[in-house]
C-alpha cells in the first residue's frame, strides 16, 4: 500500500448537512446512503464538524 493516496481511496460524491439540520436528517441521510459520517459544513461551504452514526447512538443512549 505504499504508493497509495488518499485521494485514491475518496469519494467524489460527498454529501453534507448544515448546521441548522435537524438531527432526523442527519439519521435519514446515514441510512439512505449506508455512511457512517457527514460533513457539516457552512454558508461558505467550511467543515464545522462531522456528523456521525457513533454520535447519535451515544445521544441515544445518553437519553434513555
Amino acid at each position: 500500500m505504499g504508493s497509495t493516496r488518499v485521494q485514491d481511496l475518496m469519494t467524489d460524491s460527498v454529501v453534507t448537512l448544515g448546521p441548522d439540520s435537524s438531527v432526523s436528517e442527519l439519521l435519514d441521510l446515514l441510512h439512505e446512503k449506508y455512511i457512517r459520517h457527514v460533513p457539516i459544513v457552512d454558508d461558505e461551504c467550511d467543515l464545522e464538524c462531522l456528523g456521525t452514526h457513533r454520535d447519535l447512538l451515544r445521544g441515544a443512549l445518553a437519553n434513555s
